[in-house]
């Protein structure tokens, strides 16, 4: 009996640890001061967890997650003994390395969390207000600051909503995503630079407004239920990611312009009509581990990509398609006389012949039930992945069930060519 407790309780903590990673606070901030000053900062929020206070097990369990996010070896243990050997020097080195960058934003933010978590915080208030002054940190920051915090304790999103509103810059460049994602519903992230869309789970999302066009730098979608019922466009954005989406189409689709990188990641897609993507001078697309349920596009005339189509590749593009499912997806002609050519269920070309795309990956994925209906020209040859021409090109592990079997248009000839 006494083995086994032992062996229970070295369960116990190895959860422990997987828990505090898992819900590890990672602000790029905080994590990119260098040593000494990151030491400093760890000490300083343990003064404020220890001043006329015995430490709850809800602030060092939220101690816990701050410094597995600074990637720290320190412990928790291990510098609150160090705090209380806090000199004049390093109080003056702590506020000229912190004060007057994000890094105080974040240290009011930090420590007004780690205050109101404590059974005694009126001291720790006091204290902390003193710090933050000599930060350099505005009384308007500050309120909104405390919002923010406010927000994070009790877990309510019109809080953090509330803040957002309020925000100027610099507050506004801050990224508030690792403190609310457990959480919040919406654009946890919210500057020119990034848009940050998230959820705790996929049903609390149907509340949130989406607009239909985007133009930040960096737009990702995470954890959300997602009706697109018209189109989405996304101009010159440098990244666009979906990722643990549920997205259900109608005649809605995602027209993208001129993006470096485009990633759908975990998602599942369903009942797209008008193709889900429509995609124009991206460089890199990747599919990873995505399912597919009933989607297509219909089309009078020649068309390649029932799924995703890429209208203009630019100079040394890149698809990556790896670990999807498709089920009963399909490209069809509509057209009732003459004869016209539709192929690439999942993915094709305007211009498959350019040069231009330099590496295609199509590795493990699962092609059931697809349909390419009403191709009546011999060139068209009815296949998953329409005809492309790259430098690059890895094909396997895939499998085809049902009407379509072949997985790319033009393996033939690339075979013949090695």
């Amino acid at each position: 009996m006494e083995e086994m407790n032992q062996k229970v309780e070295g369960i116990r903590r190895l959860l422990e640890e997987l828990r505090r990673e898992k819900y590890a606070v990672v602000n790029a901030v905080t994590a990119g001061l260098d040593d000494y000053r990151k030491e400093l900062y760890l000490k300083f929020l343990c003064t404020v967890v220890q001043y006329e206070n015995t430490p709850t097990e809800a602030q060092l369990l939220y101690l816990k997650q701050l410094f597995s996010g600074m990637e720290t070896d320190s412990t928790v243990q291990d510098c609150m003994r160090r705090a209380l050997e806090l000199s004049d020097t390093d109080v003056s080195e702590f506020l000229d390395g912190v004060g007057h960058t994000d890094a105080g934003y974040c240290f009011a933010l930090e420590g007004t969390v780690l205050a109101a978590l404590g059974d005694t915080p009126e001291p720790a208030f006091e204290y902390l207000a003193e710090l933050i002054e000599l930060l350099d940190v505005s009384k308007q920051d500050l309120e909104v600051l405390c919002l923010v915090a406010k927000s994070v304790v009790r877990q309510d999103v019109r809080l953090f909503d509330e803040a957002k509103a309020k925000m100027d810059l610099p507050l506004k460049r801050l990224n508030y995503l690792t403190y609310v994602k457990q959480y919040y519903a919406g654009a946890a992230v919210d500057t020119e630079e990034e848009l940050y869309y998230t959820s705790p789970d996929n049903q609390t999302s149907y509340g949130i407004d989406f607009p239909s066009e985007y133009q930040a730098k960096r737009v990702t979608f995470d954890r959300l239920c997602l009706v697109i019922d018209r189109d989405w466009e996304f101009r010159s954005c440098e990244k666009i990611t979906f990722q643990n989406c549920r997205l259900e189409g109608s005649d809605g689709r995602l027209i993208i312009d001129a993006a470096d990188t485009v990633v759908f990641q975990n998602c599942t897609f369903r009942n797209f009509k008008n193709r889900v993507a429509e995609l124009s001078e991206v460089v890199d697309f990747i599919s990873d581990r995505c399912e597919y349920i009933e989607c297509g596009y219909r089309c009078y005339g020649d068309r390649r990509g029932g799924i995703v189509y890429e209208g203009n590749l630019p100079e040394n593009a890149a698809i990556t398609l790896t670990g999807n499912k498709l089920l009963g997806c399909y490209i069809v002609s509509t057209a009732t006389s003459g004869h016209w050519g539709v192929s690439g269920v999942f993915w094709g070309s305007a211009m498959p012949d350019s040069g231009r795309l330099l590496r295609a990956t199509v590795k493990d994925n699962e092609f059931h039930n697809c349909r390419c209906v009403n191709n009546t020209r011999s060139d068209y040859t009815p296949a998953v992945i329409g005809h492309l021409d790259a430098s690059e090109i890895e094909i396997s592990g895939n499998r085809c069930t049902g009407e379509v079997t072949i997985v790319l248009e033009n393996e033939e000839i690339l075979m013949t060519r090695k």
